[in-house]
């Protein structure tokens, strides 16, 4: 179902009707309805704008679609790791976040109850944004692991971003406090809230009780290279009560770079 949705959000109409986006041979086009002309939206983008870690056959899927500004005025897209605008009447590009050398992939997430597309008729329809108010956005370090969140308002800054597996960002407009779930290989999930004041963060739910009731083993990420120069990571596992001065089987798990 993901690929397809994929493969279906790669030709929407703009928000406002004026326009027909579609990925062709990993660019992003437009088609002009009005004035009945294709031209290249990310002729100015120099990054890829492709999936390419994207394990499967064909041409590379796009890193996606942000939205549009208010009256199709500009399009927002993804590249790897950032967002980035183009505007519409000149083709200028312009990098909305520095995802790339911190080496966290940015992508935007919405407020309670809100989606990122809505139907029309057999496509989907990207929303309109306003880039003078203030965005969130999911992060995951490509190479650290750590995941959080990030508000946008012309930079990005730091909600919560650490060592964990952070997901399921919750907020309203008008909250003062954020929610989210954390949880971690020997920690089971708990709802987190956070101040939008950047208060300490307070466990609002904690899942699996029993859990802290028994002996669990920690794990630890590992980065290396093989013998084709590649850069690859992988899960060490260490048991539970784990004494290093003992020799103990080990369990290592492959991931790919």
């Amino acid at each position: 179902m993901a690929d397809q949705l994929c493969d279906i959000a790669e030709i929407t109409p703009s928000y406002g009707g004026k326009y027909v986006a579609y990925f062709k041979n990993k660019q992003w086009w437009v088609y002009d309805i009005a004035r009945k002309k294709h031209f290249n939206v990310s002729i100015g983008i120099r990054e890829s704008l492709a999936d390419e870690a994207k394990d499967k056959s064909g041409q590379k899927p796009a890193c996606g679609i942000v939205g549009w500004t208010k009256d199709d005025t500009d399009i927002i897209l993804y590249d790897e790791y950032d967002l980035w605008s183009v505007s519409l009447a000149d083709l200028k590009a312009k990098r909305l976040s520095r995802g790339r050398e911190q080496g966290i992939s940015f992508r935007l997430v919405y407020p309670l109850g809100e989606v990122k597309l809505t139907m029309n008729f057999d496509g989907f329809t990207f929303r309109e944004l306003d880039l003078s108010n203030k965005l969130y956005l999911q992060a995951f370090g490509k190479d650290t692991k750590q995941s959080g969140f990030y508000e946008w308002n012309g930079t990005e800054k730091p909600i919560v971003f650490k060592d964990k597996s952070i997901t399921q960002f919750g907020f309203t407009t008008g909250s003062d406090t954020y929610y989210y779930a954390e949880q971690d290989f020997d920690a089971p999930p708990a709802i987190m809230a956070i101040g939008k004041l950047k208060n300490v963060a307070k466990i609002v739910v904690q899942s699996n009780p029993q859990h802290f009731t028994y002996h669990w083993g920690t794990s630890q990420l590992i980065s290396y290279t093989n013998s084709k120069n590649q850069h690859l990571q992988g899960a060490l596992y260490y048991p539970a009560n784990y004494n290093p001065s003992k020799n103990i089987p080990w369990s290592f798990i492959f991931m790919s770079g």
